[in-house]
């Protein structure tokens, strides 16, 4: 058991208060004597110490005799299939030498963070099948989710498994978080996909357009290696053009003239087959 303080800068500012008690108290102890001085004293020093510790924030801290472990996993397009394995035959294997007072749970994150498991007892017990959406990498909600999952009467401990490709929220927040709650944060860093890939990273069409009469598809698309490829535009399922395009490495956009007769609310889908292409779960961009 010890003592903990919430803002020790409080605590410099005691031997200044305690001399300017006593100063002041000359004059008025001056017909006190004896046992009656020294109380006097004390309850006065009493009172201003309790003052001074409630203004540091004093809390007695007890050593936690249980252990929560919260696993992160990065599910997200970045992260390879072998290397998410790796990291869940990591996490069995941990789960083998787990001790009596040890609790385990498992996060998956995405563009969300979600739980697979609050208590995970056996290296059986892992699976990771949440359904998130692996087109972003949001760090700083896994943190948070994971934090989340830890008591405040138990000790905590985040282990984050991820290649660190972070496009969505900022994850130094949460680090920040985790240290005033006194989680530590270990990182089990995974290697990131270095196939060739070719997607699209937007679909842009008009919020309204007349019948019968062609509109613009603007489709953004993102390359690593320069290669021939072909879009396919499909209005509610129904494919409605297709073109050949030659891609070059980096970033390029194409405009496709679309005409629909049918009045109401429509989806426009754009799919991008590449030659070479090795990652096909971002090959497809919609909008409405």
């Amino acid at each position: 058991m010890s003592i903990a303080f919430a803002r020790p800068e409080w605590l410099l500012a005691l031997p200044v208060i305690l001399g300017a008690l006593w100063y002041a108290a000359r004059g008025s102890y001056a017909d006190l004597l004896g046992a009656r001085l020294v109380a006097a004293w004390a309850i006065r020093a009493i009172v201003v110490l309790a003052l001074v510790l409630a203004l540091a924030g004093a809390q007695i801290v007890r050593p936690a005799e249980e252990l929560t472990v919260v696993f992160a996993l990065d599910g997200s397009y970045s992260v390879p299939q072998a290397e998410r394995g790796r990291a869940l035959s990591f996490l069995r294997e941990a789960l083998r030498h787990r001790e009596a007072g040890h609790r385990c749970a498992l996060v998956s994150f995405g563009r969300e963070a979600m739980v697979e498991s609050e208590s995970l007892r056996t290296a059986e017990d892992v699976t990771a099948a949440a359904d998130i959406e692996r087109g972003h990498t949001d760090i700083a909600s896994a943190l948070r989710l994971a934090l989340g999952l830890i008591s405040p009467d138990s000790a905590g401990r985040i282990v984050l498994c991820s290649d660190g490709n972070e496009n969505l929220g900022e994850a130094a927040e949460q680090l920040l978080a985790a240290q005033a709650a006194r989680v530590a944060i270990d990182v089990i860093p995974l290697r990131t996909r270095a196939d060739r890939d070719a997607l699209v990273a937007d679909v842009s069409v008009p919020s309204e357009a007349r019948r019968d009469e062609p509109f613009h598809v603007r489709v953004d698309v993102r390359t690593s290696d320069p290669e021939q490829a072909e879009l396919t535009v499909l209005v509610d399922d129904e494919p409605v053009e297709t073109r050949a395009v030659t891609l070059s490495a980096g970033s390029r956009s194409f405009t496709i003239p679309v005409s629909i007769s049918d009045a109401g609310f429509h989806r426009v889908d754009v799919i991008l087959r590449g030659e070479a292409d090795e990652c096909r779960e971002n090959d497809i961009g919609t909008a409405f």
